[in-house]
């Protein structure tokens, strides 16, 4: 854990350098940006917050972080409208499910770095424990975070890949804080940061667990269930929890998906920069 969070550090300073250069070639004297990064219960925010600090500690840049912004897509609509400067975004999305031009994509947003992964976690309580997925959600009340949100949508992409329709359980929408497994919620499905507190928290107790695509596939991964849906969507990768990431669990690798989150900008910033960045 130690290293990802070095290399998003790492990653971060690099995109300040960067930043401290437009700032300083810009006509404008603009001496403030805006970025784009959900809402604060999302890892997207976290980083944004990170940026924010650093920026704020060693610039004269100041950063502010828009408010009620609920997913990828309205990152994206923020970045594209004028609203912000920066936007945080999952690489998953389809542009073309944001409802907007392509050409006013390519006219309007570009990326800029990409700053580290998320990891898809589907977490239940044992007493449901199927090793397949489509049996294990069969029914059940499943969090997937805000109804327009990125977790709900790349989740229901990929149970879509594996051939689950969304009658096959009973979908439950909530703020991503409240996206836990408790009385209301039996399977709680994330895309989030893995040293995310809020499955770090849920983690502590022994009766939950976390779904793995495919045990029979560690550490050999060829032919796994993920390798099939990244011929579909190739932003989808592998991941392995490995052993004891939290206290005393898992006492075996698990196999899961992750995506890539990337740094967006609007076009009208400096373009000799933002391909120094890239």
């Amino acid at each position: 854990m130690m290293k990802k969070l070095l290399t998003i550090k790492w990653r971060l300073t690099i995109l300040v350098f960067f930043l401290v250069i437009l700032f300083n070639s810009c006509n404008s004297g603009k001496t403030k940006l805006k970025i784009a990064a959900s809402n604060s219960a999302t890892s997207n925010y976290s980083t944004a917050q990170v940026l924010q600090k650093e920026l704020s500690e060693n610039t004269n840049i100041q950063l502010e972080i828009l408010e009620n912004q609920t997913s990828t897509k309205s990152n994206i609509h923020a970045v594209i409208e004028g609203k912000a400067d920066l936007g945080i975004i999952q690489n998953t999305i389809y542009f073309d499910e944001v409802q907007i031009d392509d050409a006013i994509l390519n006219q309007n947003i570009r990326t800029i770095l990409p700053l580290f992964n998320q990891v898809l976690f589907i977490i239940y309580d044992e007493k449901y424990h199927h090793d397949n997925l489509k049996e294990l959600i069969k029914g059940k009340r499943v969090g997937l975070g805000l109804e327009e949100g990125g977790d709900a949508w790349i989740v229901k992409k990929i149970f879509h890949y594996l051939g689950i329709d969304e009658q096959d359980y009973i979908p439950v929408y909530t703020d991503y804080d409240k996206n836990i497994v408790n009385e209301d919620i039996d399977i709680s499905c994330s895309v989030t940061s893995y040293n995310s507190e809020r499955i770090r928290k849920m983690m502590t107790n022994e009766n939950l667990k976390i779904f793995s695509f495919d045990k029979t596939a560690i550490p050999d991964l060829e032919g796994n269930a993920i390798r099939g849906m990244a011929m579909k969507n190739s932003t989808l990768k592998e991941f392995i929890i490995p052993k004891y990431m939290f206290g005393n669990y898992p006492s075996e690798p698990i196999l899961t998906v992750s995506t890539q989150v990337v740094m967006i900008a609007n076009k009208s910033l400096d373009e000799e920069i933002a391909y120094q960045i890239a």
